[in-house]
């Protein structure tokens, strides 16, 4: 029984975190958007920072 009294915060947390997964979750790319920029979509790494770590 003590089982239950463990895992029942884990298991309210993982409902919130679901709940709020499926209401404010991301959305595929739209592919109208991707179009008007292809350059960044071809090099990402142009606009990284280059003195960080490799």
């Amino acid at each position: 029984m003590i089982w239950l009294i463990l895992l029942t915060p884990f298991v309210i947390l993982g409902g919130i975190a679901v709940y709020f997964d499926k209401k404010y979750g991301s959305t595929p790319p739209d592919e109208s958007k991707l179009a008007e920029k292809p350059d960044e979509v071809i090099n990402p790494m142009q606009n990284m920072n280059h003195y960080g770590p490799l």
